[in-house]
């Protein structure tokens, strides 16, 4: 689409300067959500790569891989909270 524009823009065949003006921000537009969305491709895909990664890194480990922290019951007169920082 943006590329149909830019040739009817180049041309100029019959259009008013509004149109003109809407032509540009079409093709702005187009061009800013493509980079948005190899961006968020990018992203998309890194995640998945670490993740893929992350499981086998896991899969092939004898030990174990989480890290807990220890229980810690509540006391018996309950938790203090106090507001003054």
């Amino acid at each position: 689409m943006a590329s149909q524009y830019k040739e009817k823009i180049a041309n100029g065949t019959d259009l008013t300067a509004q149109q003109i003006a809407n032509m540009n921000h079409i093709v702005v537009n187009n061009y800013t959500n493509a980079g948005l969305s190899i961006l968020f491709l990018i992203v998309v895909y890194s995640i998945i790569f670490y993740g893929f990664k992350t499981w086998l890194k896991v899969r092939n480990s004898d030990k174990r891989t989480d890290k807990e922290t220890p229980y810690v019951p509540i006391p018996e007169g309950g938790v203090k909270i106090s507001s003054h920082h």
